[in-house]
């Protein structure tokens, strides 16, 4: 009797649906790795196809990820697990890596002094030569009540330098040495801080007369010639009478000096006049009492013989006598 042939076993379940179980899965960790359930603001209006061999794996809808299906939005997988993983790695440790701090210094203004006054600008602290380099610091027009910057500091961070702002002569008098005083900023008064050393030998309060101290020497920024008119002062106390003089006087410009030849046709009194009043002295001497004699200005220097400020990236404070922070400077 002929042997009765094999029947093939029944296929098992892993053989039958093995297949649709892995793609699940596959899918399971394609959507758990790309952000699972956060990820669904990014996926608004878009769905995925099943993976292969249920379907293509494409996407369709109207977006995905802000661009539009028939831009060809594509979802980049990576070609290697490990490729993933060192993503994942690196993503992780950038979260307990500081970045660089790539800002500048801030400064924490500490003084109480800190709005009532303040550095007016940059001013010509870029300058290399000890003569034109200055500081500018005003006083804001809501100070109720002066405020003495001497024995303030500045501190430069860049070239680690500090100065104490010096007292100053009120009342400068050429040839005398006067007792200085300490320097009050009122509402809206400024202090012009010059690296080098004075050309008249002490700071000074800006007055009426000041304008002749340019004619010889050089100041940064230049003084302001706000002297009384000489025709005026020859009013005062001159031979006003005598139209010769008047004449001559009127082409003598204010703030100066005259240094030349006296025309013959003028008298000695004349002559006497434009060489003993016509100076910052007699000026000074003449009109200290007047109203409006003294500026809100000040003209400091600190007797450097060379650069005190970097030229670039630098911060300069202004320190109160207390040790705290004014404000500071930058560029």
């Amino acid at each position: 009797m002929a042997e009765k042939s094999a029947k093939p076993a029944p296929a098992g379940f892993h053989d039958k649906f093995g297949w649709f179980i892995w793609g699940f899965v596959a899918l399971a960790f394609l959507w758990f790795f790309t952000g699972g359930a956060q990820k669904e603001s990014s996926y608004e209006g878009a769905y995925l196809k099943p993976l292969a061999p249920l379907d293509s794996g494409e996407v369709y809808g109207e977006y995905y990820e802000g661009s539009r299906v028939g831009e060809k939005a594509t979802l980049d997988l990576p070609a290697d697990p490990t490729v993933f993983i060192k993503k994942v790695v690196t993503g992780v440790g950038s979260l307990f890596i500081s970045a660089p701090n790539t800002n500048t210094e801030k400064t924490s203004f500490t003084s109480l002094l800190s709005k009532d006054i303040s550095f007016d600008g940059v001013a010509g602290a870029k300058k290399s030569e000890p003569s034109e380099e200055y500081l500018r610091i005003v006083a804001n027009d809501n100070v109720q009540d002066p405020v003495t910057i001497s024995g303030f500091t500045l501190h430069a961070n860049g070239s680690d330098k500090t100065v104490t702002i010096p007292r100053a002569v009120e009342l400068l008098t050429l040839g005398v040495t006067a007792i200085k005083s300490a320097v009050h900023l009122p509402s809206n008064g400024r202090v012009l801080i010059t690296s080098g050393r004075s050309p008249v030998g002490s700071s000074f309060r800006v007055n009426m007369c000041t304008g002749y101290l340019g004619q010889f020497q050089t100041y940064a920024p230049t003084l302001r010639t706000e002297c009384p008119e000489p025709v005026l002062e020859l009013e005062r106390t001159g031979p006003s009478q005598e139209t010769a003089c008047v004449d001559f006087v009127k082409k003598i410009p204010r703030c100066q000096v005259y240094k030349g030849t006296f025309p013959s046709t003028l008298s000695a009194a004349c002559k006497a006049f434009v060489t003993e009043k016509l100076t910052y002295n007699a000026c000074a001497l003449d009109h200290k009492n007047d109203t409006g004699f003294y500026k809100d200005e000040w003209r400091l220097f600190l007797d450097s013989t060379d650069e005190l400020w970097k030229n670039s990236s630098e911060i300069i404070k202004l320190v109160d006598d207390a040790g705290k922070t004014v404000d500071s400077l930058s560029y």
